[in-house]
Formats: structure tokens, sequence, C-alpha cells
């Protein structure tokens, strides 16, 4: 919200009533000169973990997926406005792990970047196999660069929506029970792993699915309290799985529950 917006609201009215409209111009001030400076997010990933995806539906974005290239060896830095309102700054940074000589460069390149971000959500793939490597260049690359800063990390377990047994139901755009009992166990199993060898809080271990918009709130709230004292910036407004229901879901809803009524 612009600075003309805000002196316009009843809100705007009762911090002037409260503090005087001296003191709250000088709040306002204090406050536009803070939003000019977007946080910084670092977004690292291998090719296919759903950077951009996560991204766009976190933020309210809308990058076209490809313009965080898939596979990229280069880092690429964007500020760009949200749709929700305020302005984000986002880091993609290649994932390694796929050739020994470009592992070098990127190691490189997470050095000069990651001390001077403010968050770092690193995504990996909840349906994978091998969690060895994302282990080391968490415990080995990522983590050491942090110092005695860690919690400005974020783990993201991306495309639980791909984890069995149990099937996705599309209509309600949710996990059947029978899917979301495999994903805590999976997750559980991920996390307590992470956090033996990285001593990662499990708190700042997520699981999501990007495509269907699931628990990325739970996604948000951790990159919030990552982001300290700056995380009052963070334009998150994430997409919710409700959105992406078909619309006899959203009519039950509505009908059994009328004070969340909504006209998504």
């Amino acid at each position: 919200m612009s600075e003309e917006n805000l002196k316009r609201t009843k809100e705007w009215k009762k911090i002037v009533d409260s503090i005087g409209e001296k003191s709250a111009n000088v709040l306002s001030d204090v406050i536009e000169e803070a939003m000019s400076q977007p946080p910084r997010i670092a977004v690292i990933g291998k090719a296919g973990v759903g950077k951009t995806t996560t991204i766009n539906n976190l933020f309210s974005a809308d990058w076209i997926v490809g313009d965080i290239d898939t596979g990229t060896k280069y880092s690429q830095e964007a500020s760009f406005e949200i749709l929700s309102g305020g302005r984000l700054c986002v880091v993609d940074l290649p994932g390694l792990g796929e050739d020994l000589e470009q592992d070098e460069i990127n190691k490189k390149m997470y050095r000069e970047i990651l001390p001077d971000v403010d968050v770092i959500l690193y995504i990996m793939q909840a349906n994978a196999r091998d969690l060895e490597e994302d282990q080391l260049i968490l415990r080995d690359i990522v983590l050491p660069l942090l110092s005695s800063d860690q919690k400005r990390l974020v783990v993201g377990l991306n495309k639980v929506d791909q984890i069995g047994p149990g099937g996705w139901i599309q209509a309600a755009n949710y996990p059947s029970r029978e899917q979301e009992k495999s994903i805590r166990i999976r997750t559980k199993d991920i996390s307590e792993k992470l956090s033996k060898i990285t001593h990662i809080s499990p708190d700042q271990i997520v699981y999501f699915s990007a495509t269907k918009a699931y628990r990325l709130n739970q996604l948000g709230e951790a990159l919030v309290i990552a982001a300290n004292d700056l995380g009052w910036k963070l334009p998150i407004r994430p997409k919710s799985s409700f959105d992406d229901a078909s619309r006899l879901i959203k009519t039950v809803v509505n009908a059994l529950f009328p004070w969340t009524k909504t006209t998504r």
C-alpha cells in the first residue's frame, strides 16, 4: 500500500489520533523508506525442484515458469512488484551435484552471495530417494556460510503430492487420508535425517506442494520467522489449495461453514 493510500484509511486516522499527526508522518516516512529496500531471498535447488512455481504461489508473483532458468549455471537476481503489494528481491542460485567443475564455480558463488541475503530457501524434492547429496550440501557448504545466524535457513520439501501410497483427491485438491499419512511418515523421516546430519531445527524444515498450493502458509510462516526483524517486510500472500478445488467442493464447504464463505 502506498503512503498516499495509507493516509486515506481509517487505520491512519487511528494512528494520528493515538500519536499525533507529526509523529504519524515520521512513522510513515520510516516505513516507506524501509519498504523501498526489499528483502532478499536466495532460492537454492536443483533443476526441476519447483523453484519458480514456489515463488509464484507463495508470493502471488506472476513470473512465467522459465524466468528462473531450468538448470541455470549462473546466479540470477530480480526485484519485482508483488501483485498483492510490496516488492521482493529473489536471488536464484543453481544447485550442486550435476558437474564437478561447475560445482566449484557454484560454491564460489554461494560464498559471495549467501552471507548477504536475508533469508535462504533451500528446496529439495520430498519424493526423492537419495538424501545424501542434499545433506552434504547443507552441512558442508550452505550452513558454514551462515556462521552463527543459521536460523536464516529454511528447507522446503516440495512435491509431496507425488508421495505414495495413497492418492491426491483432485476435486478437493487435497491428499487422501492414506496419502496424508504417507506424506507425514516420509517427511518426518527426511526431517530427522537432515537434522541428525546438519543439526537444523525441525522447525526450519517444511513440507509442501507448490503446484497444489498445499501448506504454503506453513512455508511462508517459516520464512517470516527466519527473516527475524525483517519478517514484516515479506509480502507473503500464499495461494491456497482451496483455490483449485472444484466448484462443487467450494459450494459444499461454503454451505457447511458459511462464516468462511469465499467467492474463489
